[in-house]
């Protein structure tokens, strides 16, 4: 599968106007884009990166975050075999789904 060059896509654009599973992740590049990050929209592994550093900032502030389940790999069966489309992230074996986005 060959990706196209990274560039950055917005946050705010919606799934639609964005290249989702072609394009390059803008931080990586070397992983296909799959859900919006803060700033742009990243790859699994650099969105559970992004999350994990925001709950640690909100920790540090004691404030509270949300739980981030959408990664690489899934929390409740630890199974790899995950894929996002934008507004939903799921894991196969295990058949959770989890919206990440309105």
């Amino acid at each position: 599968m060959s990706l196209f060059p990274a560039q950055t896509y917005a946050a705010e654009l919606p799934p639609e106007r964005v290249p989702l599973g072609q394009a390059a992740c803008p931080k990586c590049e070397v992983r296909p884009i799959k859900l919006a990050g803060v700033r742009s929209w990243l790859c699994l592994h650099c969105y559970a990166t992004e999350c994990r550093e925001l709950a640690r900032q909100a920790g540090r502030g004691q404030k509270y975050a949300a739980a981030i389940v959408a990664g690489p790999e899934c929390p409740v069966c630890g199974g790899s075999e995950v894929d996002a489309n934008g507004r939903l992230w799921w894991c196969r074996p295990c058949e959770l789904v989890q919206r990440v986005r309105d």
